[in-house]
């Protein structure tokens, strides 16, 4: 299993300067990559901040590949799609994604399944993969299912996979491993962060909530703390069990994600770089 980082681990870093923090994050060790629309006040809105011709430049450059793309429909606006995966398939991405969406009842859920799906069938024009990547709220309960298992149930499989975040699903009081076998047909990817071992009320944010109904976005922000994160490798989370499943499942890739750290972020993702090297089963 390759290992990437989620770029989005340094936003902040990337706002001030792109082209300078790609290639610190490029000579930390880090060539995979998965990115998302950091740069959401311009055109460059794809992930990398330059146009397609320096982008597939510096890309070249710094030996990198940037296998996953995320975008956010909560930041798109529908004519923005189009112009983003055609980005994507320039640069050679293999797998776009959508980060987040917040369905608050069945007929949301049913409709974004379409819109899914339909931004799938673009993928698929563009010869790429579109994968849908969860947090915890997907583990709510509507119409008797899990929301997540809903979107698998409506949305393609000829057209959409499955990058499980694994940090989320604990925090949905799930054992990542269960996940990954219950969803073992779609997985391709996957997302490790870290939980400390003290968070702020219980480890299952829908106990935190007091119900397992659907998240608005407001609820879900209100209960995701930064002290709930540590680097990877240096939590509780039985990653190398995870590894050893993922490799056995074949997912391609495990992308490290940081969402809030009390260090700079540069050296944040250098900390987990350094810890995660322990593990077994995986490459660079």
């Amino acid at each position: 299993m390759k290992i990437g980082i989620q770029m989005y681990s340094v936003r902040n870093e990337l706002a001030k300067d792109p082209a300078g923090t790609m290639r610190k994050v490029a000579q930390m060790g880090y060539k995979s990559w998965e990115t998302y629309p950091f740069d959401t006040t311009s055109r460059y809105n794809n992930g990398i901040g330059l146009d397609v011709g320096e982008g597939k430049s510096l890309l070249k450059e710094l030996g990198v590949n940037v296998f996953a793309a995320h975008l956010n429909y909560l930041l798109f606006k529908e004519e923005e799609i189009a112009p983003f995966l055609d980005y994507q398939a320039e640069i050679g991405v293999w797998s776009p994604g959508l980060s987040i969406m917040f369905p608050e009842t069945l007929d949301e859920l049913l409709f974004e399944c379409e819109r899914i799906n339909k931004t799938g069938e673009m993928c698929k024009e563009r010869g790429m993969r579109f994968h849908y990547h969860n947090h915890s709220h997907e583990f709510a309960v509507v119409d008797g299912k899990y929301m997540m298992d809903i979107i698998m149930e409506r949305t393609d499989p000829a057209l959409v996979d499955f990058e499980l975040d694994t940090y989320w699903a604990y925090r949905a009081g799930l054992d990542p491993l269960d996940v990954m076998r219950r969803y073992r047909d779609r997985l391709v990817l996957l997302h490790q962060k870290d939980c400390p071992e003290t968070v702020v009320g219980d480890r299952d944010l829908f106990k935190n909530m007091g119900s397992r109904d659907l998240v608005s976005q407001e609820t879900f922000m209100a209960y995701k703390h930064a002290e709930d994160f540590t680097e990877v490798g240096t939590g509780i989370m039985d990653i190398q069990a995870i590894i050893d499943l993922g490799n056995e499942l074949g997912v391609k890739y495990m992308t490290l994600e940081q969402d809030f750290s009390k260090y700079p972020e540069l050296e944040s993702i250098a900390i987990s770089k350094k810890e995660f090297s322990r593990f077994k089963g995986i490459e660079w």
